[in-house]
């Protein structure tokens, strides 16, 4: 829902959900608690015919990069595409200011991307105003165990300005990427890449 409540132009989105659970006891993200006939004034109420749903049965659920692959189905054009987690907490103004952060690296395939730290403590919940300043960076990447691979996010020194826009790294990642929309025709999901993380 913050989505929508923090952005400066929230009649500006349009999103798709590919909520994997199980559709007979888990409630789903989109529909608001109260029914919309008795309190239209609910943002998911507001905002319902700028949110596109696709209800996966978790039985059927076969990986994140499955469901990303249907989320890219979605697309119909727009300028930008942004891709998160749904974990994922927006500040005040976030969709005017990445813009501006993408328009800055004066690249049209520029995609930003980051994987989120941890949110308590990093946003005035009044305001929804950012409390920190840190910037994290994806330098490194290792094999787990497991042989899965994971990149390493750094946080950067203090005195590391965000005024100078975004840092060019050698990594992007499934949790947060945000871009010129042909990124997700040009760059599209394998369907059949099942079972993989990231």
């Amino acid at each position: 829902e913050n989505m929508f409540i923090r952005a400066r132009h929230p009649e500006r989105l349009r999103v798709a959900v590919v909520d994997q659970r199980d559709l007979e006891t888990d409630p789903s993200c989109v529909f608001p608690r109260v029914p919309c006939i008795r309190d239209p004034h609910q943002t998911l109420c507001k905002y319902s015919d700028q949110i596109e749903l696709y209800d996966m049965d978790r039985q059927f659920a076969i990986g994140p990069v499955f469901a990303r692959h249907i989320a890219y189905r979605y697309y119909r054009g727009e300028y930008y595409a942004m891709q998160m987690d749904a974990q994922t907490t927006f500040v005040q103004d976030w969709d005017a200011d990445i813009i501006n952060q993408h328009e800055s690296t004066g690249n049209e395939m520029a995609v930003l991307s980051h994987t989120p730290q941890d949110v308590i403590g990093s946003i005035d919940p009044l305001l929804g105003r950012a409390l920190q300043t840190k910037r994290t960076i994806m330098c490194e990447t290792h094999y787990l165990a497991e042989n899965y691979l994971e990149n390493d996010a750094w946080n950067l020194k203090d005195d590391v300005s965000s005024e100078r826009g975004p840092i060019l790294q050698p990594f992007w990642s499934a949790a947060f990427s945000f871009g010129r929309g042909h990124f997700a025709v040009n760059v599209p999901y394998d369907q059949y890449m099942t079972f993989l993380f990231s």
